[in-house]
Protein backbone atom coordinates (compact mmCIF):
# COMPACT_ATOMS: atom_id res chain seq x y z
CA UNK A 1 0.00 0.00 0.00
CA UNK A 2 2.65 2.26 1.10
CA UNK A 3 4.86 1.84 -2.70
CA UNK A 4 1.47 1.95 -4.47
CA UNK A 5 0.84 5.47 -2.52
CA UNK A 6 4.31 6.80 -3.06
CA UNK A 7 3.84 6.00 -6.76
CA UNK A 8 0.74 8.09 -6.63
CA UNK A 9 2.57 11.16 -5.26
CA UNK A 10 5.31 10.75 -7.66
CA UNK A 11 2.55 10.98 -10.37
CA UNK A 12 1.12 14.11 -9.35
CA UNK A 13 4.38 15.44 -8.70
CA UNK A 14 5.02 14.93 -12.54
CA UNK A 15 1.11 16.31 -13.49
CA UNK A 16 0.94 19.68 -12.25
CA UNK A 17 4.79 20.07 -13.81
CA UNK A 18 2.90 19.11 -16.94
CA UNK A 19 -0.16 21.14 -16.51
CA UNK A 20 1.41 24.14 -15.30
CA UNK A 21 3.60 24.08 -18.57
CA UNK A 22 0.92 22.79 -21.07
CA UNK A 23 -1.64 25.46 -19.84
CA UNK A 24 1.60 28.12 -20.73
CA UNK A 25 3.35 27.09 -23.50
CA UNK A 26 0.92 28.00 -26.27
CA UNK A 27 1.01 31.66 -25.32
CA UNK A 28 4.78 31.29 -24.94
CA UNK A 29 4.96 29.80 -28.42
CA UNK A 30 3.11 32.67 -30.16
CA UNK A 31 5.40 35.28 -28.56
CA UNK A 32 8.68 34.24 -28.87
CA UNK A 33 7.26 34.24 -33.14
CA UNK A 34 7.31 37.27 -32.34
CA UNK A 35 10.81 37.43 -30.57
CA UNK A 36 13.32 34.94 -32.54
CA UNK A 37 15.61 35.21 -29.89
CA UNK A 38 13.59 34.13 -27.27
CA UNK A 39 12.80 31.17 -29.38
CA UNK A 40 16.22 30.01 -29.81
CA UNK A 41 17.00 30.20 -26.04
CA UNK A 42 13.54 28.56 -24.84
CA UNK A 43 12.85 25.80 -27.88
CA UNK A 44 12.98 21.96 -27.23
CA UNK A 45 11.46 20.60 -24.29
CA UNK A 46 9.16 23.70 -24.52
CA UNK A 47 7.46 22.86 -27.68
CA UNK A 48 7.84 19.26 -29.21
CA UNK A 49 8.02 17.89 -25.61
CA UNK A 50 4.46 18.93 -24.55
CA UNK A 51 2.12 16.34 -25.72
CA UNK A 52 4.37 13.66 -24.20
CA UNK A 53 3.62 15.52 -20.52
CA UNK A 54 -0.12 15.69 -21.83
CA UNK A 55 -0.18 11.90 -22.23
CA UNK A 56 1.28 11.81 -18.71
CA UNK A 57 -1.63 14.14 -17.41
CA UNK A 58 -3.90 11.84 -18.55
CA UNK A 59 -2.52 8.54 -17.29
CA UNK A 60 -2.20 10.64 -13.77
CA UNK A 61 -6.08 11.51 -13.72
CA UNK A 62 -7.23 7.61 -15.17
CA UNK A 63 -5.33 6.95 -11.76
CA UNK A 64 -7.24 8.76 -9.95
CA UNK A 65 -10.37 6.41 -7.74
CA UNK A 66 -13.03 9.80 -8.46
CA UNK A 67 -12.36 10.15 -12.15
CA UNK A 68 -12.08 5.82 -11.93
CA UNK A 69 -15.57 6.28 -10.76
CA UNK A 70 -16.66 9.41 -12.76
CA UNK A 71 -15.82 7.37 -16.43
CA UNK A 72 -17.00 3.91 -14.95
CA UNK A 73 -14.19 2.13 -15.03
CA UNK A 74 -13.96 -1.73 -14.88
CA UNK A 75 -11.17 -3.61 -12.80
CA UNK A 76 -9.97 -4.95 -16.34
CA UNK A 77 -9.49 -2.16 -17.46
CA UNK A 78 -7.99 0.05 -14.32
CA UNK A 79 -5.93 -3.15 -14.31
CA UNK A 80 -4.42 -2.24 -18.00
CA UNK A 81 -3.04 0.83 -16.57
CA UNK A 82 -0.54 -0.69 -13.60
CA UNK A 83 2.20 -0.88 -16.55
CA UNK A 84 2.21 2.65 -17.41
CA UNK A 85 1.87 3.46 -13.75
CA UNK A 86 5.03 2.19 -12.95
CA UNK A 87 6.96 3.73 -16.47
CA UNK A 88 5.41 6.75 -15.38
CA UNK A 89 7.20 6.19 -12.14
CA UNK A 90 10.48 5.42 -13.20
CA UNK A 91 10.58 8.27 -15.38
CA UNK A 92 10.32 10.67 -12.57
CA UNK A 93 12.75 9.19 -10.43
CA UNK A 94 15.55 9.19 -13.30
CA UNK A 95 14.93 12.73 -14.90
CA UNK A 96 17.01 14.25 -12.92
CA UNK A 97 19.58 12.15 -14.41
CA UNK A 98 19.16 13.01 -18.14
CA UNK A 99 20.07 15.26 -20.87
CA UNK A 100 16.95 17.65 -22.14
CA UNK A 101 16.96 15.43 -25.53
CA UNK A 102 16.84 12.63 -23.50
CA UNK A 103 14.33 13.68 -21.52
CA UNK A 104 12.24 15.28 -24.47
CA UNK A 105 12.22 11.64 -25.87
CA UNK A 106 11.47 9.67 -22.73
CA UNK A 107 8.46 12.07 -22.29
CA UNK A 108 7.33 10.98 -25.68
CA UNK A 109 8.02 7.96 -25.67
CA UNK A 110 5.58 7.65 -22.62
CA UNK A 111 3.21 10.13 -24.33
CA UNK A 112 2.86 7.30 -27.25
CA UNK A 113 2.48 4.52 -25.11
CA UNK A 114 -0.03 6.22 -22.69
CA UNK A 115 -1.82 7.28 -25.93
CA UNK A 116 -2.67 4.06 -27.45
CA UNK A 117 -3.02 2.27 -24.16
CA UNK A 118 -6.46 5.23 -23.36
CA UNK A 119 -7.74 4.66 -26.64
CA UNK A 120 -7.55 0.55 -26.46
CA UNK A 121 -8.64 0.74 -22.73
CA UNK A 122 -11.58 2.77 -22.94
CA UNK A 123 -14.39 3.24 -24.80
CA UNK A 124 -15.61 6.78 -26.74
CA UNK A 125 -17.78 8.02 -23.82
CA UNK A 126 -15.03 7.81 -21.77
CA UNK A 127 -12.15 9.17 -23.90
CA UNK A 128 -14.74 12.63 -23.99
CA UNK A 129 -15.28 12.79 -20.73
CA UNK A 130 -11.65 12.05 -19.56
CA UNK A 131 -10.47 14.91 -22.17
CA UNK A 132 -13.35 17.50 -20.83
CA UNK A 133 -11.55 16.68 -16.94
CA UNK A 134 -8.29 17.29 -18.29
CA UNK A 135 -9.46 21.03 -20.08
CA UNK A 136 -11.02 21.33 -16.69
CA UNK A 137 -7.87 20.75 -14.75
CA UNK A 138 -5.70 22.42 -16.78
CA UNK A 139 -7.37 25.36 -17.49
CA UNK A 140 -7.13 25.85 -13.38
CA UNK A 141 -3.01 26.40 -13.97
CA UNK A 142 -3.24 28.84 -16.78
CA UNK A 143 -6.38 29.33 -18.86
CA UNK A 144 -4.80 31.73 -21.69
CA UNK A 145 -3.00 28.97 -22.56
CA UNK A 146 -6.15 26.62 -22.59
CA UNK A 147 -7.41 28.39 -24.84
CA UNK A 148 -4.48 29.48 -27.22
CA UNK A 149 -4.29 25.64 -27.63
CA UNK A 150 -4.86 24.54 -31.17
CA UNK A 151 -8.15 22.32 -31.01
CA UNK A 152 -9.47 25.29 -28.79
CA UNK A 153 -9.06 27.86 -31.28
CA UNK A 154 -10.18 25.87 -33.70
CA UNK A 155 -13.53 24.86 -31.81
CA UNK A 156 -14.07 28.34 -30.46
CA UNK A 157 -13.04 30.33 -33.77
CA UNK A 158 -10.60 32.72 -32.10
CA UNK A 159 -9.13 35.30 -33.93
CA UNK A 160 -6.04 36.87 -34.15
CA UNK A 161 -7.22 40.02 -32.83
CA UNK A 162 -8.47 37.95 -29.88
CA UNK A 163 -4.88 35.59 -29.47
CA UNK A 164 -3.07 39.12 -29.30
CA UNK A 165 -5.19 40.30 -26.66
CA UNK A 166 -5.09 37.06 -24.88
CA UNK A 167 -0.62 37.36 -24.86
CA UNK A 168 -1.50 40.53 -23.60
CA UNK A 169 -3.03 39.96 -20.70
CA UNK A 170 -0.36 37.12 -19.86
CA UNK A 171 2.41 38.94 -20.58
CA UNK A 172 1.44 41.29 -18.07
CA UNK A 173 0.24 38.94 -15.50
CA UNK A 174 3.83 37.65 -15.53
CA UNK A 175 5.28 40.66 -15.41
CA UNK A 176 3.05 41.50 -12.67
CA UNK A 177 4.47 38.41 -11.10
CA UNK A 178 8.38 39.38 -11.45
CA UNK A 179 7.38 42.79 -9.70
CA UNK A 180 5.75 40.61 -7.09
CA UNK A 181 8.69 38.14 -6.48
CA UNK A 182 11.42 41.22 -6.86
CA UNK A 183 9.46 43.03 -3.73
CA UNK A 184 9.72 39.55 -1.44
CA UNK A 185 13.56 39.23 -2.65
CA UNK A 186 13.43 43.16 -1.91
CA UNK A 187 12.04 43.15 1.73
CA UNK A 188 9.11 45.17 0.52
CA UNK A 189 6.43 42.13 0.63
CA UNK A 190 6.23 39.77 3.37
CA UNK A 191 6.73 36.09 2.06
CA UNK A 192 4.09 34.91 3.60
CA UNK A 193 1.65 37.38 1.39
CA UNK A 194 3.02 36.18 -1.93
CA UNK A 195 0.55 33.39 -2.48
CA UNK A 196 -2.80 35.44 -1.92
CA UNK A 197 -1.18 37.93 -4.05
CA UNK A 198 -0.29 35.37 -6.92
CA UNK A 199 -3.85 33.42 -6.81
CA UNK A 200 -5.54 37.06 -7.39
CA UNK A 201 -2.90 38.04 -10.01
CA UNK A 202 -4.37 34.56 -11.29
CA UNK A 203 -7.79 34.96 -10.87
CA UNK A 204 -8.04 38.52 -12.60
CA UNK A 205 -6.03 37.35 -15.76
CA UNK A 206 -8.77 34.58 -16.12
CA UNK A 207 -11.22 37.19 -15.61
CA UNK A 208 -9.39 39.40 -17.97
CA UNK A 209 -8.96 36.23 -21.00
CA UNK A 210 -12.99 35.71 -20.25
CA UNK A 211 -13.93 38.92 -21.45
CA UNK A 212 -11.72 38.36 -24.91
CA UNK A 213 -14.62 35.98 -25.99
CA UNK A 214 -17.80 36.83 -27.64
CA UNK A 215 -20.90 35.63 -25.91
CA UNK A 216 -20.89 32.64 -28.10
CA UNK A 217 -17.56 31.13 -27.66
CA UNK A 218 -18.16 31.31 -24.04
CA UNK A 219 -21.00 28.74 -24.72
CA UNK A 220 -19.07 26.90 -26.52
CA UNK A 221 -15.94 27.35 -24.24
CA UNK A 222 -18.65 25.81 -21.58
CA UNK A 223 -19.65 22.82 -23.78
CA UNK A 224 -16.19 21.70 -24.22
CA UNK A 225 -15.42 21.05 -20.47
CA UNK A 226 -18.72 19.38 -19.42
CA UNK A 227 -20.00 18.70 -16.16
CA UNK A 228 -18.24 20.10 -13.86
CA UNK A 229 -16.10 18.13 -12.10
CA UNK A 230 -13.80 18.59 -8.66
CA UNK A 231 -10.57 16.26 -7.86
Amino acid sequence: MRNRRFGLVQSMCVVILASMLVASVEAQQERRRRDRGRQGRRGGFFGRGMRGMRGMASLFYLNNPQVQEELKMTDDQKASLEGLREAQGDLFRGLRDLTEEERQKKFQDLAKQSKETVEKTLNKMQQARLHQIELQQTSRFGLAGVLLGEEVVKGLEITEEQKKKVNEITEETAAAREDLTAAVEEGLIDRTELRGMIRELGSKETEDVMAVLNETQKEQWTAMLGKPFEM
